[in-house]
């Protein structure tokens, strides 16, 4: 190996070691006072109204599950919820109006927080 190399090398792992330095890992958002305290009827309701329990989706069993009251939703929490509109994305389907990051980032903090209905 020829000395330039080493050092094209070298020069690149340090460049890329201080890069990771300057990278900020943020801690859980749901750990700010204002997230912590979503409830369903005041901040969430909308959401699965507007999102889940439309027409043609997860109300008069169009789809599994009832999602126009807490008792219905309640179901499909917290695995359900998370893993199709948060983690995979996949629901509210293409043909509705996908979830905002406010959106996915209050249901995410709620269920958090124990999915607190009142």
């Amino acid at each position: 190996m020829t000395k330039s190399l080493l050092f094209l090398i070298i020069g690149f792992a340090l460049v890329a070691l201080t890069a990771c330095l300057d990278d900020q890992v943020e801690g859980n958002p749901c750990e700010d006072e204002t997230l912590e305290s979503f409830v369903y009827t005041a901040d969430i309701q909308i959401i699965i109204d507007t999102k889940c329990a439309s027409a043609g989706c997860h109300v008069d069993n169009s789809a599994p599950g009832n999602f126009d009251t807490y008792a219905g939703l309640e179901a499909y929490l917290p695995d359900q919820i998370i893993s199709r509109s948060i983690n995979a994305v996949d629901m509210p389907p293409p043909s509705h109006p996908p979830l905002t990051a406010e959106e996915m980032l209050a249901l995410q903090c709620w269920i958090q927080s124990g999915y607190p209905e009142n």
